[in-house]
């Protein structure tokens, strides 16, 4: 990772390259979709790996309605009308070079997840998917030397689930001593840029408040390509757990709303943080967490829907 010298920080970094909402499941990806880095330059690739070759076929006659943008040339008809036969084959995806293709050609026909799931099982009413070559994730591990060790078949089908897999196994295996003082870092789409300024920000805000601190001091926890609308984000349930068994007395992040953007659960953070005898300070509001929750009816969290804008600036 370009944006990070390795071994400058003690990290733990899980870094998400394509988080499309709604499309987990590993058929609509190709490559390298996460990677989960830890301080003693050891990595964890999840890469969804196989030639992915199949067919979207009719169940029956039917009429698809695609939505189009109104504009002079479409007075009349805000949707185009595709009819099908049944037998028909309504898409096709080849993708020998593992370019996540099922994404850009099914993603008209199969909206989500869950509708693919449907489908999988012979519970949709208009289309079955014949797969010939099937897609599946495979976990690489680099050493610290940067060679891979091992390559295995992960049994998740979906990207998350396969991330939080890995992470608990890698608790096992992983030894570092965790220092006193730590940043948390977040962004909703992945940017090697965004996070560097948010570690730079947190570390120097954290320098000025101890000035006896070096680089060498601080743990960084960072979600690279994660929403902020649960608390499930690996590297943040991978600090949760540190601070169990370990006595950090200082964690800074950039705002409130690199937690979540769900007021409910940055109370149930602070109630945990509370619990430990710790807290998080929000370096951009310049206020700890425990204040945010005793003045909470006069706080409010930025818009979801600003959230790439805030990626830009921190």
């Amino acid at each position: 990772m370009k944006c990070i010298k390795k071994g400058e920080y003690m990290r733990v970094i899980v870094n998400r390259y394509d988080n499309r909402k709604g499309f987990e499941n590993v058929l609509w990806h190709g490559g390298t979709v996460a990677t989960i880095e830890f301080d003693d330059k050891s990595k964890y690739a999840i890469i969804a790996r196989g030639i992915v070759s199949c067919k979207l076929i009719a169940k029956k006659d039917f009429i698809l309605r695609e939505e189009i943008e109104e504009t002079d040339d479409y007075q009349e008809s805000k949707y185009n009308e595709f009819s099908y036969k049944k037998g028909d084959i309504v898409a096709s995806v080849k993708d020998k070079n593992e370019y996540g293709l099922f994404y850009s050609e099914m993603k008209n026909f199969i909206k989500n997840d869950e509708h693919l799931v449907s489908i999988l099982t012979d519970n949709d009413e208009n289309y079955e998917l014949e797969i010939y070559n099937n897609n599946w994730l495979e976990l690489s591990y680099y050493n610290p030397e940067g060679e891979i060790e091992y390559d295995i078949d992960l049994d998740e089908a979906d990207i998350c689930d396969a991330i939080k897999t890995v992470m608990k196994e890698a608790r096992k295996q992983e030894k570092i001593e965790r220092k006193e003082y730590s940043v948390y870092c977040r962004t909703a789409l992945y940017s090697e840029n965004a996070i560097q300024n948010q570690i730079s920000y947190n570390v120097n805000k954290l320098k000025l408040k101890y000035p006896e601190l070096t680089e060498n001091d601080i743990n960084i926890y960072v979600d690279n390509g994660f929403s902020g609308l649960d608390l499930s984000n690996p590297a943040f349930s991978y600090l949760l757990e540190d601070l169990k068994s370990n006595n950090m007395k200082d964690i800074f992040m950039t705002s409130i709303d690199r937690i979540s953007r769900n007021i409910l659960n940055v109370i149930e953070v602070h109630n945990i943080l509370k619990d430990l005898d710790v807290d998080m300070y929000c370096s951009k509001e310049n206020i700890y967490l425990k204040d945010v929750v005793l003045n909470i009816k006069h706080i409010a969290l930025p818009d979801i829907s600003h959230d790439i804008e805030l990626e830009r600036d921190y």
